[in-house]
């Protein structure tokens, strides 16, 4: 690699070469039986070069390759400084909880292999200075991923892991298409120079789509409430937590807003991003799987971030307030969300009805209560930064989501309501480690303070003091919380649950039925056909001899294979991006 700005020093660029390859370079490692023992620890020790990155590399370093992917950039920026810091944190304590958690599996060296090249992945994205290595990178974690999902290798998990590797090839068929547009157009495909995209409307709805297919939005969400619940624990949390942020990553990547806004696509985004705020509440509601219930949270969370992200779109980039804003809220998020997800695993591995499991709920109660935006937490933190950017809206906008974003925090609290009661009668059918146990306690004390920390977030958290603002963190919450205990008081003296009880992927149900249907309906019309054909053959010919199949019936016959009839159409499709990509 050539230093692209010498002045950065050698040790900078090590350190970023170091986080890039590590966990690729331990993950193939660990495919050699001889070093299959080390393989617990190889996680924790891809990302410690990614936490030293964070703390070492100053913005503005930068290397480049001038082999790899037609010249990679990677290095390190504001944006990417702040996502690789909540990042690294939790992929190094989610591997610390898996040397623990997976140690009773026996499948454990393949989920270290499909761990270790989704944290290589992810890590990428986040250092990636140009578009083609972002969605390299970016590909490489979603498919990755997909031997975290099916880890279980049960009905289940194998039916999730479908539907989320067909959701992902829909994504990087979007994506990649966006990207050949984009520089067929003659755009920059350097991601800080990179403008005029809102311009192109084709090329930023592909971005938008093949994004938010990763980010959870409503209608592309049906993966993430089924892939969450059947992965395992530590592959859940990052997951959620980490590896969901790379669409909005990417929406803050390539949909950057021009000087003056883009209200248009700003109210597209808040639009969505409300609707995904109440539908993950409602839907999440009905499900009894602890796991499931913090899934639809995270739909319903990431609708938040994504209305900030389209407040931002709406001002432009002359409004910092709105970056600020999402970068809070994605922090807090993160690392709220990872401890939960943690959590289910360290509290359902205790005795039920124990003293300890009593009290593990209680610290787990601390990262629910950040979630729902209580006064004095880092979620009360992150939406103070929203408001503050909500007053620069224009008055419809922000009279509407003066009203809505309570009632969303309303929703939130009954959910956490409902998901600890799913979690009381929930076992994980495993005795809880040590390990386990510490690294989801660091991860809880961090989640509640480190956001805090930052320079940047000193003029909100000072804003979040006030008593007004207290008061206004402190209603929702408290009607949320009693209007959980009121619908369980009631439950208990009916003598029965919510009659509520959608399932997990709620609109993937119907799709699969008329999918189902359709193929019914096919296979009845092509074996009527056959019969018929068949009949017509078996008719003997009057006065001639039978002739042997012509030219063109074997030509027909040999296109009619599925590896032939494949090769031609990715050919056409290949084609089809070549030429649009010329215009």
């Amino acid at each position: 690699m050539n230093p692209m700005q010498s002045a950065i020093g050698w040790q900078a660029e090590a350190v970023l070469i170091a986080t890039l390859v590590a966990p690729v370079a331990l993950a193939l490692l660990g495919a050699v039986r001889s070093y299959r023992r080390h393989a617990p620890w190889m996680a924790v020790l891809a990302a410690l070069p990614a936490l030293v990155c964070v703390l070492t590399v100053p913005v503005g370093a930068m290397v480049e390759s001038s082999w790899l992917l037609l010249q990679s950039r990677f290095g390190m920026d504001a944006t990417g400084k702040f996502f690789l810091m909540f990042t690294a944190v939790l992929w190094l304590l989610c591997a610390l909880f898996a040397t623990g958690y997976m140690a009773r599996d026996d499948k454990r060296f393949r989920f270290g292999f499909g761990f270790l090249l989704a944290m290589g992945g992810n890590f990428g994205l986040i250092l990636a200075m140009d578009m083609l290595t972002y969605l390299v990178a970016f590909a490489l974690m979603s498919f990755a991923s997909y031997s975290l999902v099916v880890h279980a290798q049960d009905a289940e998990a194998v039916r999730s892991g479908r539907v989320y590797i067909a959701l992902v090839i829909i994504g990087e068929i979007f994506l990649f298409s966006a990207l050949f547009l984009h520089a067929g157009n003659g755009g920059d495909t350097n991601l800080h120079g990179l403008s005029g995209v809102l311009d192109a409307p084709h090329v930023a709805l592909l971005l938008a789509l093949g994004f938010g297919i990763k980010a959870g939005a409503v209608v592309l969400h049906v993966w993430l409430p089924l892939a969450h619940t059947v992965a395992p624990t530590p592959a859940s949390a990052v997951l959620s937590g980490s590896m969901i942020k790379a669409g909005l990553l990417g929406w803050i990547r390539f949909l950057p807003p021009a000087s003056g806004g883009d209200p248009a696509w700003g109210a597209v985004f808040i639009a969505a991003g409300m609707t995904a705020a109440f539908y993950g509440v409602v839907i999440g509601l009905g499900q009894k799987h602890p796991k499931t219930v913090l899934a639809y949270s995270s739909i319903s969370q990431m609708g938040l971030i994504t209305v900030a992200f389209g407040m931002g779109l709406t001002l432009g980039n002359g409004t910092p307030a709105a970056a600020v804003a999402v970068m809070c809220y994605a922090f807090h998020h993160a690392l709220a969300k990872g401890a939960l997800f943690l959590g289910v695993g360290v509290v359902g591995g205790t005795k039920r009805r124990s003293r300890l499991r009593l009290w593990l709920t209680a610290i787990l109660a601390v990262a629910a209560l950040a979630l729902a935006g209580a006064p004095l937490t880092t979620g009360a933190l992150a939406k103070t930064a929203l408001k503050a950017v909500m007053v620069h809206l224009p008055a419809g906008w922000e009279t509407t989501l003066a009203i809505l974003l309570p009632v969303s925090a309303i929703g939130t609290t009954v959910l956490m309501g409902r998901f600890f009661y799913t979690l009381r009668g929930f076992s994980a059918h495993h005795r809880v480690s040590t390990v386990e146990t510490f690294s989801w306690i660091v991860l809880v004390l961090l989640s509640a303070s480190v956001l805090f920390m930052l320079p940047f977030v000193g003029p909100f958290a000072s804003a979040m003091l006030k008593p007004a603002n207290i008061w206004l963190s402190f209603w929702p919450v408290a009607a949320g919380a009693g209007l959980t205990a009121g619908v369980a008081w009631m439950s208990r003296r009916a003598g029965r649950g919510l009659p509520w009880h959608p399932p997990a992927g709620d609109l993937l149900v119907p799709v699969e039925w008329l999918s189902g249907a359709v193929n019914r309906l096919a296979s009845t019309l092509m074996n009527q056909a056959a019969w018929r054909t068949r009949e017509d053959l078996e008719k003997p010919r009057e006065g001639r001899a039978e002739q042997p199949p012509g030219r063109i019936e074997i030509w027909e016959t040999g296109f009619s294979r599925w590896p032939t009839s494949s090769l031609i159409f990715a050919v056409i499709v290949c084609a089809l991006l070549f030429v649009l990509s010329r215009k």
